[in-house]
């Protein structure tokens, strides 16, 4: 057959420019590194070719070049999709100690979501089969494939974290202790109960990667399997996390009593203080590795050496957090730090919640205290007592507290209305973005400040625990946060204060300078093609310790070593002195008991 030329030549050119290019761009070094592959003008190629094939006689000529294009660009698109399974999180840990949950661990993966179905990739997003799970994503994840393992007993939702800060010393014990008690139910239920429907999922459908968010059994089944994973942490490189070396752990500020860094260069004796803290910390870890490995161990899983090898199994690992919000560490191999994984399309905010924060008369000061946090009568009655002061002092508060919590302090909640707006769930990143909002109040979680941080916001940090103290630390020291006490006493002075803060420009523009979702995008598509890289070469300058961090540590080890001797000494008297008290107890109530018996025994015998 003859065909126009100019038709044949420019239809050849679309087919031929369309290979290399689609080859070209899946088969490079480094996929999705370029620009993606210009499709808009390949459709206008297209058109062109369509309208001149239009002029051509032969019906048949035409008809086979129209559907011959599409057909080849969806056979490319078919070959270059991937199998992606990715866990949100099923549980989240912070460091084998304190365990919570919630919907927010979840919501950090769904901007990875997002990003992987706009590459094309078709994604299984494998959730906790709870009822609470079943509540969070009513309209999905895009066209994600949403799958619900295990059952309710994957749920920690009767298990509360416990308002450390405002309980005595005596409650203190009593909460440690339910939790130590507990430790290994709170561990094998949650999460291990999924991992026979995992390990079923991944033998039903071929997957090309995982992408998962810390999943205990589920890590420890992936570990067994043939496909490609990457783990993902959505926290900071704290040092009890990423070091196994106890001696270098302990000259960071620890994570459940951190001390800022001036301090800490300053004083022998907040070195030792801290040193003490974190060896007991040290402690508490190494028995929460202890009961894993025991369940691991009955599960049928090898145990671990230590708890990097838990958090980092996989050959890539991700973690949020970066200069200057994270102290330089020397970071393990195969661990890429991306600073933060924001969502690209922001959510629509409430109509309800829009109209109140657009006719804010005064400046807003957003208070959300993550999914977990518990108030108690007294500390609920604290914040709600400084929130009618602020709103006295010409500020309107929005609060986000869970239904339960509006439940619990139902005779404390002051009215709302122009001044006070209250919901159950409220979009954080939205809500922080919009211009109304000019301080945030905070447990300071990671998510929490990668939100506040991509807003400009400042803070108003009130840590509860693990982490969260030491994200509250590094904000302060970088001038984006105050403390708020523990009775929130100084609530409306730090809101004051912070109000016009502009430090958090710099610390975002670092964050956003290690890549982020599309760095953690790329990271997922490699394992996927069985490529694992090195970290940027910005991330190197994590791995450049201060002189504090490479020093020895000789005589603040000696000290902390001492004054633990001394307390175990102490402990150990006590203890002997109170088995002897109550020896001594048991002993004078049987011989009165003794003597009691005897008079009786003496006075019948006179009676007779």
């Amino acid at each position: 057959m003859n065909y126009p030329g100019d038709a044949s030549a420019l239809v050849g050119k679309v087919l031929d420019g369309l290979d290399d290019g689609l080859h070209t761009w899946r088969r490079s070094a480094a996929p999705r590194k370029n620009p993606p592959f210009p499709l808009g003008s390949f459709l206008k190629l297209v058109e062109r070719a369509v309208e001149l094939l239009g002029s051509v006689q032969e019906e048949r000529v035409t008809m086979w070049w129209l559907m011959a294009v599409p057909c080849f660009v969806a056979w490319q698109a078919q070959t270059e999709a991937k199998q992606i399974l990715v866990t949100g999180g099923v549980m989240k840990s912070r460091l084998l100690s304190k365990v919570h949950c919630g919907q927010g661990h979840h919501l950090a993966v769904v901007p990875v979501v997002e990003g992987l179905l706009e590459r094309g990739h078709n994604v299984t997003m494998a959730l906790p089969n709870t009822t609470e799970a079943l509540q969070w994503f009513p309209n999905g994840i895009g066209t994600a494939n949403l799958i619900y393992i295990g059952d309710e007993t994957a749920s920690l939702s009767s298990f509360k974290v416990p308002d450390m800060k405002n309980l005595r010393w005596h409650e203190c014990i009593l909460a440690w202790g339910k939790i130590i008690w507990n430790y290994k139910s709170l561990i094998d239920g949650p999460f291990f109960s999924v991992v026979d429907d995992f390990i079923a999922l991944t033998k039903r459908h071929h997957f090309d990667v995982a992408f998962t968010t810390n999943s205990f059994g589920c890590n420890a089944a992936l570990k067994r399997s043939s496909i490609p994973w990457v783990s993902f942490l959505s926290i900071p490189p704290y040092p009890e996390i990423v070091l196994s070396d106890s001696e270098q752990i302990c000259k960071y500020p620890n994570m459940a009593n951190p001390r800022s860094m001036s301090e800490l260069r300053g004083s022998l004796l907040k070195r030792v203080q801290n040193r003490v803290e974190c060896m007991m910390l040290q402690t508490y870890i190494r028995f929460g590795l202890s009961v894993m490995n025991s369940v691991l161990q009955d599960r049928g899983f090898p145990p671990l050496a230590d708890q990097t090898e838990f958090y980092f199994g996989a050959k890539t690992n991700i973690m949020l957090g970066g200069p200057p919000i994270t102290l330089p560490i020397q970071l393990p191999t195969g661990l890429h730090v991306v600073g933060t994984v924001e969502r690209k399309t922001p959510r629509e905010l409430p109509a309800e919640l829009e109209h109140w924060l657009d006719h804010a008369a005064a400046p807003v000061v957003y208070v959300s205290m993550g999914t977990k946090y518990e108030f108690s009568n007294s500390s609920g009655s604290n914040l709600i007592t400084e929130l009618r002061r602020l709103m006295s002092s010409g500020f309107r508060i929005l609060w986000s507290l869970r239904s339960s919590q509006q439940g619990a302090l139902q005779h404390l909640l002051p009215r709302t209305g122009e001044q006070l707006h209250i919901a159950s769930f409220t979009p954080q990143p939205e809500v922080l973005a919009h211009p109304a909002v000019k301080a945030f109040l905070s447990h300071c979680g990671w998510g929490g400040v990668t939100d506040t941080l991509a807003a400009g916001v400042p803070v108003l940090a009130y840590p509860s625990f693990s982490e969260q103290r030491g994200n509250a630390q590094r904000l302060v020291e970088i001038g984006a946060a105050v403390l708020v006490r523990p009775d929130f006493a100084n609530l409306v002075e730090a809101a004051e204060a912070v109000i016009q803060n502009a430090a958090f420009a710099d610390a975002t523009k670092d964050l956003r300078s290690l890549g982020g979702l599309s760095r953690t995008l790329d990271l997922v598509e490699d394992a996927a093609d069985l490529r694992f890289p090195d970290p940027l070469p910005v991330q190197s300058k994590m791995n450049t310790l201060d002189a504090h961090f490479v020093r020895d540590h000789g005589v603040e080890k000696a000290l902390s070593m001492s004054i633990l001797l001394l307390v175990i000494c102490v402990l150990l008297c006590c203890g002997r002195l109170t088995i002897s008290c109550c020896h001594y107890c048991c002993c004078c109530c049987c011989d009165r008991t003794r003597s009691s018996s005897a008079d009786t025994s003496g006075s019948k015998k006179k009676e007779q």
